[in-house]
């Protein structure tokens, strides 16, 4: 359960003059039981001189769930918006008494990273974040080139792993949001460990057409499904929480 709730807990702050567009709120439930919040930030900043797009993903366990696995946890990426492609990633995992931290450097003309935690390593072209894989099919050319149910596969970099996302595209649906029915791209990911391609848990996500923002997820586990429902969708909204350069 514990893994499950982390794929939810998609990160740092970033990007001191960050303009955010949207500023989404999920909850997150387990059946009927409330487990955790999350809110999604994307802005628009500037790094290294030139422009890009921030996302920040915060996830928090609440209620029971708190009591059991005590989970805040932080992802943000750095996009370059004409690849849309992470040129910085960070993760910051607070698990019970567990911590992880990590800051990923992309330098994609040298097919390397640079991690705080490992140094230089291989990157594998169009390596990917967990959270900018997302955005990353919504605003490339994927959805113009791509039927319903074809499938794409991208490596991604899931914490000091090097793994495989595939992802299908399941078509288009209307899904039903506080803010009324929103248009939607319709994904499911499965994520494959390493060189044995054992499955983990398929993610079923849904994208609005317009906001070009997440709006549902659900994943699948041998217990059942975990959902995340979205709440009012606030827009143009300063962010509470501090932000700057790194």
């Amino acid at each position: 359960m514990k893994r499950i709730l982390l794929t939810f807990a998609l990160i740092f702050p970033l990007a001191g003059s960050a303009q955010p567009r949207q500023v989404l709120h999920f909850n997150l439930r387990f059946g009927i039981i409330k487990g955790g919040e999350s809110a999604l930030t994307i802005a628009d900043t500037v790094y290294q001189g030139k422009k890009a797009i921030f996302y920040s993903l915060e996830y928090r366990t609440t209620g029971v769930y708190d009591k059991l696995f005590s989970i805040y946890d932080v992802y943000e990426s750095i996009v370059d918006p004409k690849t849309m492609l992470p040129v910085k990633s960070i993760r910051n995992i607070r698990e019970q008494t567990y911590r992880y931290y990590d800051e990923v450097e992309f330098y994609r003309t040298r097919d390397s990273m640079l991690t705080k935690r490992n140094g230089w390593q291989y990157a594998p072209k169009n390596l990917v974040d967990p959270l900018s894989v997302f955005f990353y099919f919504t605003e490339s050319n994927f959805l113009k080139s791509i039927r319903k149910g074809e499938t794409t596969t991208l490596p991604l970099l899931d914490g000091d792993n090097l793994k495989e996302i595939t992802i299908r595209f399941a078509g288009e649906e209307v899904f039903q949001t506080e803010d009324g029915p929103a248009e939607c791209y319709v994904f499911s990911s499965q994520i494959y460990k390493g060189k044995n391609q054992k499955r983990q848990d398929e993610l079923k996500f849904y994208i609005s057409k317009k906001e070009r923002a997440p709006v549902y997820f659900e994943i699948a586990i041998k217990a059942g499904i975990i959902k995340a429902f979205p709440k009012k969708i606030h827009k143009n909204k300063t962010t509470q929480r501090g932000c700057k350069y790194l």
